[in-house]
């Protein structure tokens, strides 16, 4: 969990163009917004929302959109979890409903920090990695929504760590996964997509395959709102 007091938030009355130039500086996906306080976090500011307002603005600059404040195209559907609600349940409602970030609060309400989807799976990566080769790499974050993934790393450790929802089957690991998919041993740089997500096999033998770069496109790492 990233505290508060580590945290880079917004003020909702900040105007657009300052909002780009901290999300320039900082290359957060998504960026909490509070009002008159830090610890009344009342919104989420994604990146692709502050694209599609820029966007606008260009297309349409009579408008008024220079104006425009944060509170303009922040998520207000925030995902609020008690500070005392443990990992394991914590990933399985984001998982089921398809969060990527979640505010902690305090029995008062007040916020006291934020967890993501990445920081879940990096808890939980330090109980995986006793399950492989020792020095092994499992999992990296390349940018938002690009991920570089060991061909051996199983799929219910993949699920959980990026919910992915990859299905279960006649094999364990990612490798195994897109072997079943093609009928056969994927070729280097080869695509694959499942549900939107894309696989490229970036490291493969005649045998197995070693490496796979996952992608998600912005409309699945984009979490769901109430206007969606």
């Amino acid at each position: 969990m990233v505290p508060v007091s580590a945290l880079t938030a917004l003020p909702q009355t900040m105007i657009i163009d300052e909002a780009v130039r901290v999300v320039a500086e900082k290359k957060y996906m998504r960026i909490p917004v509070y009002s008159d306080t830090v610890y009344n976090i009342v919104g989420i500011l994604n990146y692709f929302d502050l694209l599609d307002m820029l966007l606008k603005r260009r297309e349409k600059p009579a408008v008024g959109l220079d104006e425009a404040t944060v509170a303009d195209c922040m998520r207000t559907d925030v995902f609020y979890v008690p500070e005392t609600k443990k990992v394991g349940p914590l990933l399985m409602d984001m998982q089921r409903k398809r969060e990527h970030m979640a505010v902690v609060v305090d029995e008062y309400g007040g916020a006291v920090g934020i967890v993501t989807v990445e920081d879940i799976g990096e808890e939980i990566i330090g109980s995986i990695d006793e399950e492989y080769n020792k020095g092994e790499k499992l999992y990296k974050m390349m940018s938002p929504g690009r991920y570089l993934i060991n061909g051996r790393m199983k799929i219910d450790d993949l699920n959980q760590i990026l919910l992915t929802g990859l299905p279960e089957g006649n094999y364990e690991t990612l490798g195994g996964f897109l072997i079943h998919q093609v009928g056969r041993i994927p070729l280097r740089r080869e695509r694959i997509e499942f549900n939107g997500i894309i696989f490229v096999v970036e490291n493969a033998d005649q045998k197995s395959i070693r490496e796979v770069l996952v992608v998600f496109p912005p409309k699945l790492e984009r979490p769901r709102t109430q206007n969606a």
